[in-house]
């Protein structure tokens, strides 16, 4: 047990998180703006009726709908995965009929920039709704300008709470707390543990995880035995693990003798204890399972190492971060029964998710995402929304997508709940073999 947690924990602060997987990654790329399928030049309409929200049937084209990205700078993998999504969509749409128009813009990963082009969308290309952004930050600002203007948006950020900015703004992405809740549950109720370990990135995004799995592990009555961060440049986590299992500082003679004993008890109980019990320096392991809120390939540098240094039969237990072919490939041996959730994953037994994945291969060559089946959900449910209730007001379309219950997408059935927060219940993974197995 390390003393001293609860009050090094609460001097944590729980700082603005942006979407995980900006958190933890910096690509650069370079994409330009990306209008798709624009017909014609819109005559702007009375910007200050605009401005104070007010818009109506004659601001606002119901055909046009327009879809904010980082398509440039840092988080520009991000948001071109999004985009891919969403061109699927657009394309299956448009074969059934749609004439929906679809205004892409590149925010740059640009907070000012989001704003500016919620903006320009809904009073240039007066767009009856709007897609994005990401990254938490840029998030927030377009959310902020599209309740002051009066359009509906649909962002697909994981910052809590980002709904309560106003009516007119929806989430369509699994939050942290949810995930969290989930996977605890599992831990705790079916698994039968107890007693966990936290290593995590010392990031927003893995400071915020901390957090949450720290309050819904003492919420089901469980113990955090340890907690180590790293920064998330860090490639070797030895000092980390030797500090969660007592190796890492000069042992207390009465914590020592006390490990001692019971190796020696153990041993003259015939219970087989490895390496002769007189040796000091044993790991001292008080924990069933540790939680990494980190990307697929951190994992995978960091599970290996945890054997190393003499620490077996512990469970792995992650986020949605984990979901991706590479951490099957280069790290299943040490990761057999982790356990993570996810609200996608390409191996769904479903006809419609297999289909998305089969054109998704064939149109770009690469695996989708969660990402990828976030954007391409949120046209077809908008797609959906605009055909059946046919709304000619951006008013009309908040009521319509806040009553809608009948749309199923990738992930099942997309339903808001009273704060517009889409009701998921992510999906919990497994690794067996070489491969991810999802959970009853």
């Amino acid at each position: 047990m390390i003393n001293g947690l609860w009050l090094g924990r609460k001097a944590i602060p729980i700082l603005g998180m942006g979407m995980a997987f900006f958190s933890l990654f910096f690509y650069q790329a370079s994409y330009s703006e990306t209008p798709v399928s624009i017909h014609g030049t819109l005559p702007s309409p009375d910007s200050d009726r605009v401005a104070n929200g007010l818009a109506g049937e004659q601001a606002v084209n119901p055909e046009v709908v327009g879809c904010l990205l980082p398509l440039s700078g840092s988080f520009a993998l991000y948001g071109q995965e999004v985009l891919n999504g969403v061109q699927l969509a657009l394309a299956r749409v448009t074969q059934r009929g749609s004439t929906i128009q679809l205004i892409v813009k590149d925010t740059r990963g640009s907070a000012e920039e989001a704003a500016s082009l919620v903006k320009e969308l809904a009073t240039t290309h007066k767009v009856i709704s709007v897609i994005g952004p990401l990254a938490s930050r840029s998030a927030l600002s377009a959310v902020k300008k599209a309740q002051e203007i009066g359009v509906p948006i649909i962002t697909l950020t994981q910052r809590e709470g980002i709904t309560s900015e106003g009516d007119m703004v929806f989430q369509n992405f699994l939050t942290p707390a949810v995930e969290v809740d989930r996977l605890v549950q599992r831990a705790t109720r079916q698994m039968g543990l107890s007693r966990f370990a936290i290593l995590y990135p010392d990031t927003g995004y893995g400071r915020t995880l901390m957090n949450l799995f720290w309050d819904k592990v003492e919420e089901a009555e469980g113990n955090i035995a340890a907690v180590e961060s790293y920064k998330p440049e860090e490639a070797d986590f030895a000092a980390q693990i030797k500090k969660m299992v007592g190796l890492h500082y000069p042992r207390p003679e009465s914590v020592a003798q006390a490990a001692l004993e019971r190796k020696r008890s153990a041993y003259l109980l015939g219970v087989e204890v490895g390496p002769s019990v007189e040796k000091e320096g044993e790991p001292i392991v008080d924990f069933d399972a540790v939680f990494i809120p980190d990307n697929a390939q951190k994992v995978s540098l960091i599970a290996p190492q945890f054997p190393f240094h003499k620490v077996f039969g512990v469970r792995f237990l992650g986020t949605s971060l984990w979901q991706s072919p590479e951490l099957v490939e280069h790290a299943a041996e040490y990761l057999q029964g982790a356990v993570f959730p996810s609200g996608f994953s390409v191996h769904s037994d479903s006809p419609t998710v297999k289909e998305f994945v089969a054109r998704y291969r064939k149109t770009y060559e690469a695996e989708p995402g969660i990402l990828a089946a976030a954007g391409y959900d949120t046209l077809m449910f908008l797609s959906h929304v605009l055909v059946k209730e046919a709304p000619r007001t951006r008013q009309d379309l908040q009521r319509a997508m806040r009553a809608s219950k009948d749309f199923t997408g990738l992930s099942g059935k997309m339903v808001f709940n009273d704060r517009r927060e889409v009701i998921k219940t992510p999906t919990l993974y497994t690794i067996r073999g070489k491969r991810l197995v999802a959970l009853p």
